[in-house]
């Protein structure tokens, strides 16, 4: 415990000397003088961009791009599901109905059912695969919301970057004065 003592008063020992020599050796300033008429406005922060890592306007457009894209996308899909299910049907029914029948057109036929088919079986998938996101962002208003919000965003960036200060009284200029 002896050495501690020792060592932190050796330490306050070191910063007196250290703070008179400053204050022995300090040069007169004279007093910074600020008009009023002089002090430009400037951002408190030049550019969201020199602290903003997440960029919640960039990320809320892109989220509602892509569920846009995703209610496209089942749209479509749904579209294109009705049209090949009534080609299969054609199919069906030509098989059905057909008199001219050899290996040669039922091979044809039954490639052209494949291939159907297997189409509708990836449009089948996606319908089911987005079905819940057109359920809550199609027939709901929450895209319009999250627009609303990417709006709220960018307003607010736009206000944080053109936001300034100007000295409005004359307690700056008496502060550095008596410096």
């Amino acid at each position: 415990m002896g050495k501690q003592t020792r060592s932190v008063q050796r330490e306050r020992t070191a910063q007196w000397k250290l703070d008179a020599l400053i204050e022995k050796n300090k040069i007169e300033t004279p007093p910074i003088i600020v008009e009023r008429e002089h002090v430009e406005p400037r951002p408190v922060l030049f550019n969201t961009e020199e602290y903003d890592s997440l960029h919640p306007e960039d990320v809320l457009r892109n989220f509602c791009a892509s569920i846009r894209d995703m209610i496209s996308r089942y749209e479509s899909d749904k579209i294109r599901y009705e049209q090949l299910e009534q080609e299969m049907q054609d199919v069906l029914h030509f098989i059905e109905m057909s008199e001219n029948k050899n290996a040669n057109s039922g091979f044809k036929l039954y490639k052209q059912l494949a291939d159907i088919r297997r189409e509708r079986r990836i449009c089948k998938n996606e319908i089911e695969l987005l079905q819940p996101v057109y359920s809550n962002f199609k027939e709901t208003d929450l895209l319009n919301i999250l627009t609303r919000v990417q709006g709220n965003c960018k307003n607010i960036k736009q206000q944080i970057d053109g936001r300034g200060y100007t000295v409005r009284t004359d307690v700056l200029k008496t502060f550095i004065e008596k410096g």
